[in-house]
């Protein structure tokens, strides 16, 4: 892939978009399962954020 990865300079972030990075190459399977866990890691630090 030609593009650049994003950063965002958070860590969690930053490794959630390198997974994405080939995702178009990847069988449809493989592209719900990245899809899948990038979209749970960012989720659960959205939430790891939330004041309670």
């Amino acid at each position: 892939m030609s593009e650049q990865i994003p950063k965002t300079g958070n860590e969690t972030v930053d490794a959630a978009l390198a997974q994405l990075a080939d995702v178009a190459e990847l069988t449809t399977a493989e592209k719900l399962e990245r899809l899948t866990q990038a979209q749970q890691t960012l989720a659960e630090m959205l939430e790891s954020t939330r004041e309670t």
